[in-house]
């Protein structure tokens, strides 16, 4: 297989090791570990996503404002989007920890449905 064609969309187990699925096969500049190749940290992966229309105009309108290309503009968006996520995930152990050390029975009453408006809410 050519470094540089697609892999099918199924997995082809370890025949293929390193490529993951629908992307393009690694290049050869990546580190190899356990007879995987692993990607470096400046390496960029060609991923196809299918978006719904209004998200899609949403981003090349944005893209247009910002004199920019719709792919930078998406990649600053999963990037703000994966730093709520840890974000969230940070708050939810500082408040599973102060629950864990607080003996006040408001605060845990309060920090308890902090708690589940954080697990429910989503």
């Amino acid at each position: 297989m050519h470094t540089n064609s697609y892999v099918s969309q199924r997995y082809r187990g370890d025949l293929e090791a390193g490529v993951t699925l629908g992307l393009r096969a690694p290049p050869r500049r990546h580190l190899l570990r356990q007879n995987r190749t692993v990607p470096t940290i400046h390496d960029s992966v060609r991923q196809s996503v299918s978006l719904p229309a209004r998200i899609a105009k949403r981003v090349l309108a944005l893209a247009e404002t910002k004199k920019t290309s719709a792919s930078r503009i998406l990649v600053d968006l999963i990037e703000t989007g994966l730093q709520a996520k840890e974000a969230q995930h940070q708050r939810f152990f500082e408040v599973t920890d102060k629950l864990a050390e607080t003996t006040d029975p408001a605060e845990r009453k309060r920090l308890q449905e902090e708690l589940a408006r954080m697990t429910f809410a989503e």
